[in-house]
């Protein structure tokens, strides 16, 4: 394209790269979240010192 100089296709790429790190670290910090809320759940469903339905 002659509309895109060198350097706005070089800030481009930049940005792009920027954007998809961004998104790694997000998509790792919801994983992480996501299992602690599993973890965190997994041990409400039983009452503290023994699992559920012993007496």
């Amino acid at each position: 394209m002659e509309c895109l100089t060198a350097e706005t296709s070089a800030l481009l790429r930049r940005e792009s790269a920027r954007l998809g790190q961004r998104i790694d670290c997000l998509s790792r910090n919801r994983d992480a979240i996501d299992a602690y809320l599993a973890a965190v759940e997994a041990d409400t469903r039983f009452p503290p010192g023994g699992a559920a339905g012993q007496e």
